[in-house]
């Protein structure tokens, strides 16, 4: 007999305030494809990835949530999307299947890269503690068979 479980995800204020940056990195991502993918429409190749950082203040001043994500994570981000293209470009010289990089759904695009030194700010600082190590969640119904 399968059980099946539904449950509610309550995170905290500072989990709620990762994911929304989360959400922010990934249209930013899904900004910096399209930016490369006109670019190769007009003949001009592919974005090298220090063109790409220069693209984040003028993402940055028409988004201006973006201000709450770390430049140096917009800046992996910029890198992802170079790597995504060189990734394919290798697999096209191997001679294996390959396919250029794709719009990232919310499902698709489920991390961030904080550089080393924040990350040990953060460990020393009350902020670690605020935004919790895990998710809490509440069970929202019986099981199921």
């Amino acid at each position: 007999m399968n059980l099946s479980y539904k449950y509610r995800l309550q995170p905290t204020p500072g989990q709620v305030e990762i994911l929304e940056q989360l959400n922010h990195c990934r249209h930013t991502y899904n900004a910096l494809l399209s930016h490369c993918y006109d670019e190769r429409k007009a003949g001009r190749g592919t974005p090298t990835h220090n063109s790409l950082t220069y693209l984040l203040p003028e993402l940055k001043a028409k988004t201006p949530e973006l201000g709450k994500v770390f430049s140096q994570v917009l800046q992996n981000v910029a890198k992802r999307v170079r790597y995504g293209f060189e990734n394919y470009w290798a697999r096209r010289r191997a001679g294996l299947k390959a396919t250029t990089p794709h719009f990232r759904r919310v499902r698709d695009y489920s991390s961030l890269t904080y550089p080393v030194w924040i990350q040990a700010r953060w460990l020393n600082s009350e902020a670690l503690q605020d935004r919790g190590s895990e998710v809490e969640a509440a069970s929202t119904g019986r099981g199921k068979s």
